[in-house]
């Protein structure tokens, strides 16, 4: 397995990506590209990976994750074998410098401080999780410049959540380095291959050439 530089491609008409998508499952690479992400996740599970973050997804799960932060949704095993089961997914991939100027003005302060905290990937939850998901669903659904007001709205109310579930910690820096990402994606795969038994951090961060304490 290794690290995916992804680079989003948009058609001419758009400066950024929306997609409502079905798919069996996600595919098995650690991916991190310079677009913030947000993605919902209509029907799926599995184990999400951001940053130094492990844990679970779910059905209904919508998570907003930062520019080059590696990342990888890694379906459950049932996605995989089985082939009557299927992942829905609504998906935003924007460059946070088609809104530069924007930025630059003080009503924008709170997005951009969200900009910043999105480096640590943010689940959202209860009634600002359902508000996102029915703009979630105008927009993949909408042209011209109503997208780029709808995705405003979505930062928005990204951006009024009083206290974010935060899921990677703060002291992680998301710089891409290949020696890192090579790290990461043994850890990852460690991780992936074992998740139903106990995880031993000594045997992770050997894996990673690490001492235990450094991991």
């Amino acid at each position: 397995m290794h690290p995916v530089f992804q680079k989003l491609k948009t058609d001419p008409d758009n400066s950024f990506v929306v997609e409502h998508s079905k798919f069996e499952y996600f595919p098995h690479a650690l991916a991190f590209h310079p677009e913030i992400e947000i993605l919902e996740v209509i029907q799926g599970s599995g184990t999400l990976f951001v940053g130094d973050y492990i844990g679970n997804f779910n059905s209904g799960d919508l998570i907003l994750i930062g520019s080059n932060v590696p990342h990888l949704w890694h379906s459950e095993e049932k996605y995989i074998q089985a082939e009557n089961q299927f992942t829905e997914v609504i998906f935003i991939g924007f460059n946070p410098e088609i809104f530069d100027n924007l930025f630059q003005l003080p009503e924008a302060k709170n997005i951009v401080h969200l900009v910043k905290m999105a480096q640590r990937g943010i689940r959202v939850t209860g009634k600002v999780r359902d508000d996102i998901s029915a703009l979630m669903k105008s927009i993949s659904m909408s042209r011209g410049v109503s997208r780029i007001t709808l995705l405003l709205s979505i930062l928005e109310l990204f951006s009024s959540i009083r206290n974010p579930i935060l899921l990677s910690g703060p002291a992680v820096n998301y710089s891409v380095n290949n020696d890192d990402m090579d790290r990461l994606n043994k850890v990852y795969k460690y991780v992936i291959e074992n998740h139903h038994n106990e995880i031993l951090l000594s045997h992770a961060a050997s894996i990673a050439n690490l001492s235990t304490p450094a991991f």
